[in-house]
């Protein structure tokens, strides 16, 4: 090989060489290049692990605490089922017991009604029977021709006959009530008054004197009869 042709291989290796030498740091760049982004990736995995692994842990102990609250609800729910159903016995129980009260109630009220009823029977009777026995009204039935009758319950009809000289048939007569407390009369023959009949049923039953209640009756229908 002549120098000549050796210089022009030098060249050429120099040349070779220095294409080599780029290429090597070019590589040799990528490659650290490549290993900065791998240790970055490396790095970020790390952490995002370690973020994961943090949260799953979270999500373990929630997931713990879930299911002993679920428990504990399920063991609150049996013992509020079990409370529910012995109020809903107790309830029952209170139900009938109410009904009960409430029947025996009722038959008490029915009874004291009843007994009322016969306690006012009794008394109405004891004070119709002591009008027609009272001594002075029998003197005014035979003196003064009254006659007591009994048209209804709790009802007497005092009758005036021989009340006119003029007529054998003239009468007059009024109605008194005693199913009440008081006395009221009910009506009459003649009329009288709203007025008339108020203040004698007053006067009555503040002096209970039946002897003077006949007679201003039996002159109120008389003065009535002559108008």
């Amino acid at each position: 090989m002549s120098i000549h042709g050796f210089d022009e291989l030098k060249a050429r290796m120099e040349v070779f060489q220095g294409k080599l030498h780029d290429y090597i740091n070019e590589q040799r760049s990528t490659l650290l290049q490549l290993l900065d982004s791998y240790k970055e990736d490396v790095e970020n995995y790390r952490i995002k692990k370690d973020s994961i692994n943090s949260q799953l842990n979270q999500l373990v102990e929630e997931e713990r605490e879930l299911t002993q609250e679920i428990r504990s609800i399920q063991e609150q729910t049996q013992q509020t089922n079990s409370k529910m159903e012995a109020y809903e016995i107790k309830k029952q129980q209170l139900t009938e017991e109410r009904g009960i009260l409430e029947r025996d109630r009722w038959e008490l009220k029915e009874l004291l009604a009843k007994k009322q009823k016969e306690i006012q029977r009794h008394k109405e009777s004891i004070k119709k029977q002591h009008l027609r026995d009272n001594p002075e009204v029998k003197v005014y039935e035979q003196l003064l021709g009254l006659k007591i009758t009994t048209p209804k319950p709790d009802t007497l009809c005092f009758n005036f006959i021989n009340v006119s000289e003029n007529s054998s048939n003239a009468q007059c007569n009024f109605t008194l009530d005693l199913s009440s407390n008081g006395y009221k009369i009910l009506d009459s023959s003649p009329k009288l008054s709203q007025a008339q009949s108020t203040e004698l049923e007053q006067n009555l039953a503040i002096t209970g004197d039946l002897p003077t209640f006949l007679k201003q009756v039996r002159s109120l229908l008389l003065d009535r009869m002559s108008t």
